[in-house]
Parts: structure tokens; C-alpha cells; sequence
């Protein structure tokens, strides 16, 4: 059958898509976003604050984001300019924002971590929330907060030869005895196994190791190792006594009690044995001392194990395992207290039994992964400060919104980041609570003033490992209920690039769908990577951006006109985004506007154009 054309009145070909049509315009990405919950960022490499909130609102936004992300600049800024950004969104009636300096919360750095670190972290940021108060003393100010500078910690793979679903090829890993910090690489070994000669088949069998199960092999060496070390000790020790003491005994004990005060008779034999005998004390102290370090490894990890477990009946089996390691304690301390080789061999060696069988069961980390390392510290940090300034400014309080950072950085994903979020939130409760609050109203503040700033852009670089679309929205859609604020911008997957919306291939629709579910946000469009391309360029910036969003022209009217339509009414040149006349266009107001309406300054016919700075009949 031949192609029969529609024939009538209801069709009319019109060539093209239609520009009256809302949904017309090839950056449109079929999501809209209301113009007045956008804002633009200053420049984050002056500390001149101020006249930079003044030209973006100059723009027509309704707020502004403080960037200034390098601490040394930010300390350049005296409190009058936060003040003037506060006067400026006053006279607009905006809402300001703050992207405070990124340091590293945990206070972790290159050569190690140490809690006088922490602590200095702790205190920058109470400054960095101080300031951002000054800019909106009468509202939740959303500042947000890397949660960590460490990069370069993590790679992924999903779909990748011989591997199935997705995990981490690489992962930063700290030895909690030094605090030092390592990476471990997914690795392959070959392995002896059974040979079939009539097929000439096996003989080699291929392990994989992933970073998680590399670090569970080399806790458990570790483990194994210590123990081995303290037990060739006790052994050598045991090897004297056990030969000499029967000799020593009858005249040992009355020796220890005359402490070389009198005389004890005995043979030469009695005498050689005693002798042997004490040398092993040293030994067996040497043992004491390390099986202290045994002993505490032991009870540590029973204790975080009971903190962190949710099931009542492992909570129980741990308290009764931590109460059995306390008495393990008390026996051979009283052992070494005694100063009997034979209590304490005995002792020493059924503590050591005991010991290892229960790190059988819960075995100690003395190599833990990096995010695993950091959360406990940096929700440290983060839940101080945001308890401090609750109990400062009270329900005006600014959201410490905690921001996802690159796919190689730790807390970068969803999963971890809502970690973070709530162990933040978890500290707050606990420093409320011993003060006196309630726990329902310290809960209540905590889940308003800490949660998460998603930035689109950075978690659309897990393209590069491999992940699509649905996995990258995904993780979107998992952050959503903790997300206060978001940072919109565009790239291709493989680097941060900051490209206005619609220049890369970040799928904006299906994150803003999802991130309905948190209602009502502010999107900070952080595109400042086109500027780069020179002033001509920067001038697209915010003029692309609404196309893309298909923001209303006219805040508060539903029904149109769009961003997305308006450069299409006139059919203005605009290749390469280079000049649009005329010139005094740019001079006014930063951008062109000659392919506007006529209702909001586009081309009269006949007349020119009302911005042109010609006057109107």
C-alpha cells in the first residue's frame, strides 16, 4: 500500500515546528522552571562580593550565591560587603545563598589526620555560617559545604568485563594505628587448582579482589600476625618456665614474698632454675604489653559494633561479648600482678584463645575505607556547628546544605551522602540532649538545618565509569527527601565543565522530577565555565540557561510567554552567539535584546527597538 497523505482542514503543513508552539526551541528540555527560584553565582576568585551580587541582580534574578571558594580570598571580605549583599537582595526582594570555602570537614589531610585538624576544620565553618547569617538574618540562609577535598580516592566500573552490576575498582583506604592513607586497586591472582590431564584443562584458577575484600584479607593477616608474634613470645617464655619451674617452685614463692631481704637456702640446681625462671618475667611482661594492644583492638570493635547494630538480639550477644572482654581485662592484669610464671602462662594463654575467637566473629579494622574513616569525624564537624548556630540564631538558623562532590571523592554518592547526612543529624541530637533539649525538638531542627545540596553536573560524571542515565538519576532520586538546594550546570560526563544548560548532555528533566519529591527548592545555576570563551560568550549564560529550563518571561503567568520561544519570534542571527545589535544593548544591560517580543523590548517594526537608547514616538 502506497503513504495515503491526511487531507481536510484540520491539517496544515507548516514546514517546521510551530513558534507559538510553549515547547518550541531545540535547548528546551521539556521541564520548567520557574524564573524566580533561580539564582547565579558571583565570581568565586574576588572577595568583591558586592558588586557582583549587584550585577547579577542587575540580570533580573531573584537571588544570588556567594562563591568564594578558596578560604584565603573569602577572608578578604569584611562583614560590611555581606551586609551590602543583604541590602541588595532587600531592595530586590531576593533571597541570597552562600558556597562557602571548601576545606576538609574531617581534618583529614596529605600527611595524616589528628583531631587538632578537626577542630580547626570545626571552627572555620562556624565562621563561614556567621558570615552567611549577616546575609539573611531572617531566613534559613542555604549554605553549602563540600563534604570532602580529598579526590582522586575512588573509581567505579559498572558493566565491565568478567564483572556484573557495579562496585569499586579502586578505594582510598587509612590504617587506623598511623592514620595514614593508602589506595588499594581491584586486582586479579592466579591460583593452584585441580588439573584434568585428559583435557588438559584447570590447574589455575583466577581470584578476584575487589578493594572491600582486599581490605577484609589484610585485616584479618594483620590480625593473624599479631597474634602469631604474641604467641611465639608466650611460648618461648613458656618453654623456660615450664622446664624450670617444678624445680624453682618450693623455694620460689618464698623468695618472691622475702624480697632479697633474707637468705633462701637451696641447691645449686634449685638455684639454676630459679634463675631461668625469672628470666622469662621480662618476656612475659613484653607479652602483657602487647596483648593490651589485643585486648583493646578486641573490645574497640565490639563497641562500635553495638552502636552502630539495630537488631536487639546481636546487641545482646555483644554486650555480653564486651562484658566477657572486661573480665579477660581484670584476669590478666591480676595474673602480671601476681608475678607467678605459671598463673600468668596459663592466663596469658587462655586470654589469647578467648580473644581471638571472639574477632572471629566481629574482627577488628585496623585498615578501614576512607568514607567509613571520615563519616564519624565529619558528621562530628558538621553536627557541632549546625547544633552551635541553632542554638545561636534559633529557627533562623542557616541549612547546612552538604554538597556531592566529584564520583572520586568520598560521599559523592547518594548512598553515602544520606550517611553522612544523618550521622550529622545524629551528633546535633546528641549535643542538644546534653544540654537539656528535647529529643523530638532537637530532631526536628537537625532534619531543617542539615541536608544536601545536589549538584546535577557532578554526579553526571559517573558517565565516565560507565554508568547511563537511569543509573545517574538514580542516584537523584535516592538523595531527594535530604535535598535543600541544588546546583544546576552541564557537562558531557567527563569533566566539570560549568556549561550553561543545554550546551552538554545532563539529563535536567529527569533530576528535576525527581527532585519534586524535597518540593519547593532554589537552583543555583553554577555555569560559569562558558566565560572562559570570552565576555562575548559569558553574555549567553543566563539567557541559554532559562531557554532550557522554559522559564515563564513574565514571573507569575503560566501561560507565556517562554524562554524557550523567544529567540525564535524574530529569527534573529545568532550563530556562535557573537554579536546581537545593537551595541548599547550590551552596555545596559549585559545581553542582547533584539530577539525579544516587542512587549519586553524586542524589534518595533519601523521603529527600532526600545532599548536601542533611541527615543520612542
Amino acid at each position: 500500500m502506497g503513504y495515503n497523505p491526511p487531507t481536510g482542514y484540520e491539517f496544515f503543513y507548516q514546514g517546521s515546528q510551530s513558534q507559538l508552539d510553549p515547547n518550541y526551541g531545540p535547548l528546551f528540555m521539556g521541564y520548567r522552571v520557574p524564573f524566580s527560584s533561580l539564582q547565579l553565582h558571583t565570581n568565586p576568585q574576588t572577595p568583591n562580593i558586592a558588586a557582583e551580587t549587584s550585577d547579577r541582580l542587575s540580570q533580573g534574578v531573584r537571588g544570588v550565591m556567594v562563591n568564594v571558594l578558596e578560604p584565603r580570598t573569602f577572608e578578604h571580605i569584611p562583614k560590611q560587603l555581606f551586609e551590602e549583599v543583604r541590602q541588595l537582595h532587600k531592595l530586590t526582594g531576593g533571597e541570597p545563598s552562600m558556597h562557602a570555602p571548601i576545606i576538609e570537614p574531617s581534618g583529614f589531610q596529605q600527611e595524616g589526620w589528628t583531631e587538632g585538624q578537626r577542630e580547626n576544620a570545626e571552627r572555620q565553618i562556624r565562621t563561614y555560617i556567621d558570615k552567611a547569617h549577616i546575609m539573611d538574618p531572617s531566613g534559613n540562609i542555604p549554605v553549602t559545604l563540600h563534604t570532602s577535598m580529598m579526590g582522586g580516592l575512588m573509581d567505579f566500573w559498572k558493566g565491565a568485563p568478567k564483572k556484573e552490576g557495579e562496585g569499586k575498582s579502586a578505594m582510598g583506604v587509612v590504617n587506623t594505628d598511623t592514620n595514614q592513607l593508602t589506595k588499594l586497586h581491584y586486582k586479579e591472582e592466579y591460583l593452584p587448582a585441580e588439573y584434568d590431564k585428559e583435557t588438559g584443562k584447570g590447574g589455575v584458577e583466577i581470584k578476584e579482589y575487589t578493594p572491600e575484600k582486599r581490605i577484609e584479607s589484610i585485616n584479618n593477616t594483620h590480625w593473624h600476625n599479631q597474634l602469631v608474634e604474641i604467641e611465639r613470645e608466650r611460648i618461648e617464655a613458656d618453654h623456660e618456665m615450664l622446664n624450670y619451674y617444678p624445680t624453682a617452685a618450693p623455694v620460689f614463692k618464698e623468695l618472691s614474698e622475702a624480697e632479697n631481704k633474707k637468705e633462701v637456702p637451696m641447691t645449686l640446681e634449685q638455684q639454676e632454675a630459679v634463675n631461668r625462671v625469672k628470666s622469662t618475667l621480662p618476656i612475659y611482661e613484653d607479652v602483657f604489653m602487647k596483648m593490651q594492644n589485643t585486648f583493646g583492638d578486641v573490645y574497640e570493635t565490639y563497641k562500635k559494633a553495638l552502636k552502630n547494630e539495630e537488631d536487639d538480639s546481636k546487641r545482646e550477644d555483644y554486650e555480653k561479648a564486651i562484658t566477657r572482654v572486661r573480665e579477660i581485662g581484670g584476669e590478666i592484669v591480676e595474673a602480671r600482678k601476681s608475678g607467678n610464671p605459671l598463673k600468668m602462662s596459663t592466663t596469658f594463654r587462655s586470654a589469647l584463645q578467648e580473644l581471638n575467637g571472639l574477632a572471629n566473629v566481629v574482627p577488628p579494622e585496623k585498615y578501614v575505607a576512607i568514607e567509613d574513616y571520615m563519616l564519624p569525624k565529619s558528621a562530628k564537624t558538621f553536627g557541632n556547628v549546625a547544633f552551635g548556630a541553632w542554638k545561636k540564631y534559633g529557627d533562623k538558623a542557616p541549612v547546612m546544605a552538604l554538597e556531592n562532590v566529584y564520583p572520586s571523592m568520598p560521599f559523592s554518592r547518594a548512598e553515602s551522602l544520606k550517611r553522612l547526612i544523618k550521622e550529622s543529624r545524629k551528633k546535633f541530637v546528641e549535643q542538644a540532649k546534653k544540654q537539656g533539649y528535647g529529643t523530638t525538638e532537637a530532631k526536628r531542627a537537625a532534619e531543617k538545618i542539615i541536608g544536601a545540596t545536589w549538584d546535577v553536573g557532578h554526579i553526571h560524571e559517573l558517565k565516565k565509569h560507565g554508568y547511563n542515565e537511569e543509573d545517574i538519576v538514580g542516584e537523584t532520586k535516592k538523595i531527594a527527601p535530604f535535598v535543600k538546594f541544588s546546583h544546576l550546570t552541564d557537562n558531557f560526563g567527563y569533566e566539570d565543565s560549568h556549561l550553561p544548560l543545554g550546551m552538554g548532555d545532563v539529563p535536567f528533566k529527569e533530576h528535576l522530577k525527581a527532585l519534586e519529591k524535597a518540593g519547593k527548592l532554589k537552583h543555583a545555576i553554577e555555569s560559569g565555565g562558558i566565560l572562559n570563551m570570552g565576555k562575548e560568550a559569558g553574555r549567553v549564560l543566563l539567557p541559554t540557561s532559562l531557554q532550557a529550563l522554559g522559564s515563564q518571561v513574565y514571573p507569575g503567568q503560566a501561560a507565556g510567554p517562554f524562554w524557550n520561544q523567544t529567540p525564535y519570534i524574530q529569527g534573529s542571527y545568532n550563530m556562535g552567539y557573537g554579536r546581537i545589535l545593537p551595541e548599547q544593548h550590551f552596555g545596559m544591560y549585559g545581553g542582547g535584546f533584539s530577539q525579544l517580543p516587542q512587549e519586553v523590548g524586542g524589534t518595533m517594526p519601523g521603529r527600532g527597538q526600545r532599548f536601542s537608547g533611541a527615543p520612542m514616538e
